[in-house]
């Protein structure tokens, strides 16, 4: 079979979306022929992962983006940048397909659905799009962690409409054979206006997480040394990731229980929650370790006995696997992408109706923690096992079939 993979973000050595961008084409490049269509500037980095592993299947091209698009293009306006760079790319893809006889087209990063390319538009050639998420929004209980960004979050909500009608205008979802999503957030509102419509009689969809871990990085078994429960926390330090959140729910921790709330990361957001620490004397109990780099983090998930994800809004979060595979349960919201693979095996789910349950609730799970030990153990075994569901070489055989399933139909 013949692969060409749209991969805006694609790094062999970076997280999140450059993870991903890699890892699957990496995967399905043991067994079938792959083209990687991705950003001139990650030239540098790929070259280096490939000249120190093995030899497979596997065809580079790169695709400049325009200068000027970094200057002016940040922000809100990521979508603007990434949707010229699919315009850049959209001849070379339809070179490739004409001259190569490619069968599948899998747009696999940008994870965002507002960057989705015209690539449906080329003939003979199956066109696969996703997992894809940006249809999440804050729930109206945790709205107030978005206080100062209430702007930055409307004219997002209006990209998102826009970008929605644009998409059926153009027909660029009519043009796609198969839809992964990232989360059901995102599935019920780009999907919603379809709803009853012919066009999706011809389309399969389906709701599967973008994230996974390589089965290398699984430990077997988590040891617990540490006396009092060490929490940690890792992500930028901006307003959705739910840091001023997770303070709320501190402050409600009695006093007498021991505990360590270790944050990693920098952003906007460090110093008010470093004021808001000390204002409510949290200082003893938080810990700010600062940057850490990506290649580093192994380190922090085997000191610490669970992770804390309390993003507002969040696509999935690759975190989630990286501290699962080094047997971290995970305290986090039963929404999003988090929802599709975590349960209460390996997890301590929390949700909420208006501001003052969602803090009860996330309090409730902290506590439960810090004062039964024993089920952090029971959980870390269950957290190294599903782990072990969500590796690269699983989603590259489930991602296998159905690219065989969808050109069978032809």
């Amino acid at each position: 079979m013949n692969i060409l993979y749209v991969a805006v973000s694609c790094d062999p050595y970076n997280g999140s979306e450059d993870k991903i961008g890699w890892n699957v084409p990496w995967e399905m490049s043991k067994t079938e022929n792959v083209w990687i269509v991705t950003r001139r500037d990650l030239k540098k980095s790929i070259d280096k992962f490939l000249g120190d592993n093995e030899k497979r299947k596997l065809k580079m091209v790169y695709v400049e983006m325009p200068e000027i698009c970094n200057k002016v293009f940040k922000g809100m306006l990521q979508s603007a940048k990434l949707l010229v760079w699919q315009r850049k790319a959209y001849p070379i893809v339809e070179k490739i397909c004409r001259n190569e006889k490619i069968d599948i087209i899998h747009q696999i990063t940008p994870i965002e659905f507002r960057a989705i390319g015209k690539y449906g538009k080329i003939e003979g050639v199956k066109f696969i799009c996703g997992p894809l998420g940006g249809g999440e929004y804050i729930p109206s209980g945790l709205k107030k962690y978005a206080f100062r960004s209430v702007l930055m979050e409307t004219i997002r909500k209006m990209m998102n409409v826009l970008s929605r009608r644009k998409l059926i205008k153009k027909k660029k979802i009519a043009q796609c054979d198969y839809i992964m999503f990232a989360n059901s957030e995102t599935k019920e509102f780009l999907l919603k206006r379809y709803k009853d419509n012919e066009i999706l009689r011809n389309i399969q969809t389906e709701v599967v997480s973008e994230i996974a871990i390589d089965k290398k990085e699984i430990i077997e078994k988590k040891v617990r040394k540490n006396k009092k429960v060490i929490f940690l926390v890792a992500g930028r330090m901006i307003y959705r990731k739910g840091h001023r959140f997770l303070i709320d729910a501190l402050k409600k921790i009695p006093k007498d229980l021991e505990y360590e709330c270790r944050i990693v990361g920098v952003g906007p957001e460090l110093k008010k929650i470093q004021r808001e620490c000390n204002e409510s004397k949290l200082s003893e109990k938080v810990v700010f370790v600062g940057s850490i780099p990506y290649t580093k983090m192994q380190e922090q998930y085997l000191e610490a006995d669970v992770l804390i994800m309390p993003s507002i809004r969040e696509t999935t979060g690759s975190v989630l696997l990286e501290a699962l595979s080094k047997g971290l349960p995970i305290i986090t919201i039963a929404r999003f992408g988090g929802n599709i693979i975590l349960d209460n095996d390996c997890a301590w789910l929390y949700d909420g109706r208006d501001n003052k349950t969602f803090v009860e609730s996330l309090t409730e799970k902290l506590i439960e923690c810090i004062e039964n030990c024993g089920e952090i153990e029971n959980k870390s075994i269950n957290a190294i096992e599903t782990a072990k569901k969500y590796t690269w070489q699983n989603k590259g055989r489930h991602y296998h079939n159905i690219y065989t399933n969808i050109v069978r139909k032809e």
